[in-house]
């Protein structure tokens, strides 16, 4: 058995949409109020490096239609052994955010465990983003509910908030820091790298911990393209 820290740091870590700009998404926890383009697809892939030798890696398709984006999320932790799971979720968007503009989403999801055969996780998420200064900086405000279903069920209330601030054509910092009532905590901080302006592909790189005396840190690096 590993440690439960790390199982939910490799298997649940992570959003799961990338919106215009690519102001969120990947691997960061807290989503924004963005979905891909209707009738476009998107992978975005990302490899975590845990304390002590632990790793996982993770992929995210998704496609959109109208208003809905699909996406259908892979992770594998390597961790006394390889832990697969899949997560399955479905986001309607309710009002599209501009430049000037705030908007909001909702989504759903199920985390199926492949190791023990079963589903193991339910989320639900209201994500709402808030641009500033001519959409140079977005915050993100996240508010939702788990039900984990593993061994007696536990419900718990969780959110958070991440910054997106443009620092030049090809580069944005991002910021987040999340957790559950539960008094679970987490952070990140990351650089997002556009290679060509208004390409379709980006470039990860950060760093997480607990929020705790004793915390796990993590390293990040991934990537996204769209089609």
């Amino acid at each position: 058995m590993i440690n439960n820290d790390k199982r939910r740091l490799g298997l649940i870590l992570g959003a799961l949409v990338t919106p215009p700009l690519w102001a969120a998404g990947g691997h960061y926890e807290i989503d924004d109020a963005a979905i891909a383009d209707p009738g476009t697809c998107q992978l975005e892939a990302w490899y975590t490096r845990l304390e002590g030798g632990d790793y996982a890696i993770n992929a995210a398709p998704a496609c959109s239609i109208g208003s809905l984006e699909l996406t259908l999320k892979g992770d594998f932790l390597r961790a006394e052994g390889w832990q697969r799971a899949y997560m399955l979720q479905g986001k309607w968007l309710g009002r599209e955010l501009t430049d000037q503009r705030w908007g909001w989403a909702l989504s759903a999801a199920a985390v199926h465990d492949r190791t023990e055969d079963r589903i193991v996780e339910y989320v639900l998420n209201l994500p709402v983003s808030i641009p500033f200064a001519q959409g140079a900086t977005v915050a993100h405000l996240n508010l939702g509910a788990t039900e984990q279903r593993e061994g007696p069920r536990q419900r718990a209330v969780r959110g958070g908030v991440g910054i997106d601030r443009t620092l030049t054509a090809h580069l944005h910092g991002i910021a987040e820091v999340y957790g559950t009532d539960r008094g679970e905590r987490a952070a990140q901080l990351g650089l997002r790298a556009l290679p060509v302006t208004g390409a379709d592909k980006h470039l990860d790189i950060s760093y997480g911990r607990t929020l705790r005396n004793d915390a796990d840190h993590w390293f990040i690096v991934g990537f996204a393209v769209r089609y």
